[in-house]
């Protein structure tokens, strides 16, 4: 469907003599080609010209040129007017008449090419097709091989602000605390013999424990309410912050950058922040003071227990620290993993039509299998990390149980039943402790890496300053009178210049066109002026106005682009015209109906559409 026309003449020279054509590689397919250009129409088999929605000529091209009809005439008709358009008229009619003969006399020399008129020698280039460089555009995502730095959880406690961590963490301590009465307090109602028969010793642990009860939910409930509104205040700190250095990355960073790679940040990682985080930060405080309650509660009971504590303190943090380093590696490749799934899948459904019209559905199945088998590579480890951990975790329990048995055995005569039980209950309870303390310190590691993966992307280089003490009033540009001083730019630090030393003057009112071959540098200058890339030399200057010294908002607010894409934002049409609120709603009606509108019902239909 016209492949051809978005191309120079020579690069589509060279796309049609080696794809295309009749020595292509696709020289033993069917194609058809629709086309409004008359250049490769001597090297096609059969002709189909169309006039109006129907066929008016089919046949050859030497045929079709023979029988002088509609065909010979649109031949004929762009002709002319490609040489009335480079040479004056009586010039263009002699060389016209021979161009017209050349194609009823045509000859098996080939194909009309436009780099063939006039006395150019473009015909005669190669196209070549550009080395791959050692530079790769697009790198493999960073990942970080060594522990999460201590300076990430503290910008997690910064984000959730340090009061509301401190006072939450005071008031779980709070909350063990009165546990641990609490069960002090069965144990010593337990052993008296009182409490058995009088009413008022029952009432009075009774009420003791009463109020124990509800100050462990008034504290608990305080807890949770202060970490999960700290919790929510980092979750909106570090999308926005987030959001803000994003939008404000120079095309740079765009370009080098796979978009699976952004979307993975807001959303996976955001979902852990948002999720994971909060509930990991919670549970680990909560189960390790309830450890260092049961370690108290074994030490008070007996100091000896000391002797069975500390070997299962040493084997506790040898185990911890091999689970957690492996656990966390293991995030960051799940991470890593999930991210070439999303750019795959967003580039399959921008590419959906030429994915079915080649049949390539079965590649990119497979390549979409592929990825997601590593992608479920990573998570099967994790969960095999997470069985290894727990049948360490029980082996830690029996020696602690097996001490705590022996050690109340050994003292049986000194101790009392209630405080026998207590200490075993702990004991026994102890294991589920540990176990849920080293998973949620892990999984706490393993969440807080998608706050290092969001804060990698909130220390992208960005682009100049919004706004500067040095920009103009809102009645500049008055005339748009623009100078180019030896400009040159680049589109990325340590790439060759793409405009180079430039210098031209453009007076108010003057329309001026850009033309040069793909790669040319067109666009380029058009991204220079709204500085979506920066100068490496020289300087633009609007109206004496360097650009380059003002805010990027009023320098891009004061220009006005058409884009080669048209691009339509959601919702009304007066928001697509006044996005920023800057004029009334009166404003545009009136405007439009007055350069465009005479008849009223037009001018009723524009006022219902602005309205609605």
């Amino acid at each position: 469907d016209d492949p051809l026309s978005a191309v120079d003449a020579h690069v589509g020279k060279h796309i049609f003599e080696n794809v295309i054509g009749p020595k292509g590689i696709l020289n033993k397919k069917t194609r058809i080609l629709v086309t409004h250009s008359v250049n490769y129409l001597p090297e096609i088999d059969i002709i189909v010209a169309l006039k109006d929605g129907c066929v008016v000529d089919v046949g050859s091209y030497n045929n079709l040129i023979s029988k002088k009809g509609e065909f010979f005439q649109l031949i004929n008709e762009q002709l002319q007017e490609k040489f009335k358009e480079s040479k004056p008229i009586m010039h263009n009619r002699n060389k016209a008449s021979k161009e017209i003969s050349a194609c009823k006399n045509h000859s098996n020399n080939g194909y009309l090419d436009e780099t063939e008129v006039g006395t150019t020698n473009e015909s005669q280039q190669h196209f070549q097709m550009p080395s791959e460089t050692e530079n790769s555009l697009i790198t493999a995502e960073h990942m970080e091989t060594s522990g999460v730095k201590v300076d990430i959880y503290w910008y997690y406690i910064k984000s959730c602000g340090i009061t509301l961590v401190l006072t939450s963490v005071f008031v779980y301590l709070l909350y063990q605390v009165v546990v641990i009465m609490g069960n002090l307090l069965l144990s010593v109602w337990s052993d008296d013999k009182e409490a058995a028969s009088s009413d008022q010793a029952q009432n009075y642990y009774l009420t003791l424990y009463g109020i124990m009860g509800i100050s462990q939910s008034i504290f608990l409930l305080i807890a949770i309410v202060l970490m999960t509104h700290a919790s929510l205040q980092a979750s909106l700190k570090l999308h926005d912050q987030l959001m803000k250095r994003v939008l404000k990355s120079p095309m740079s960073f765009f370009d080098t950058t796979p978009l699976g790679r952004i979307v993975n940040r807001f959303s996976k990682d955001m979902d852990d922040v948002d999720e994971l985080l909060p509930v990991n930060f919670k549970d680990v405080t909560s189960h390790a003071f309830s450890v260092l309650g049961t370690v108290f509660i074994l030490i008070y009971i007996s100091v000896k227990s000391i002797l069975a504590i500390i070997p299962m303190i040493m084997l506790f943090i040898i185990i911890q620290n091999l689970y957690v380093k492996t656990s966390r590696q293991l995030k960051r490749l799940i991470s890593v993993n999930r991210s070439p799934i999303n750019s795959l899948v967003d580039e399959t459904l921008a590419g959906i039509a030429t994915i079915r019209a080649f049949g390539f559905q079965k590649d990119f199945e497979k390549e979409k299998e592929l990825k997601l088998d590593n992608l479920q590579n990573s998570v099967y480890h994790d969960i095999l990390s997470g069985s290894w951990l727990f049948l360490r975790l029980q082996s830690i329990n029996f020696i602690l149980v097996t001490s705590v048995a022996l050690i109340t055995v050994i003292n049986r005569d000194s101790l009392d039943p209630g405080v026998v039980g207590l200490s075993l209950s702990y004991a026994l309870t102890c294991q589920i402790d540990i176990y849920y303390l080293v998973k949620y310190i892990s999984e706490l590691e393993k969440a807080i890496v998608s706050v290092e993966r969001i804060k990698e992307y909130q220390e992208t280089p960005q682009e100049a300053v919004s706004e500067t003490p040095n920009d103009p009033d809102q009645s500049w540009p008055e005339y748009g009178n623009i100078m180019f001083d030896h400009y040159s730019t680049r589109y990325r630090p340590g790439l060759d210049l793409v405009l180079s030393n430039i210098s031209c003057s453009i007076k108010s009112g003057e329309k001026i066109g850009i033309v040069g071959r793909t790669g040319a540098g067109k666009s380029s200058i058009t991204l220079s002026l709204f500085r979506i890339i920066e100068s490496a030399a020289g300087a633009i200057s609007i109206d004496g106005v360097n650009i380059a010294q003002i805010g990027l908002t009023r320098l891009r607010s004061a220009l006005t682009i058409i884009p080669q894409d048209p691009v339509l934002f959601s919702g009304t049409l007066r928001f697509n015209l006044d996005p920023f609120d800057y004029h009334s709603d009166r404003y545009f009606p009136y405007t439009i109906i007055h350069r465009y509108f005479h008849d009223n019902k037009e001018i009723r239909n524009v006022y219902r559409l602005f309205k609605y």
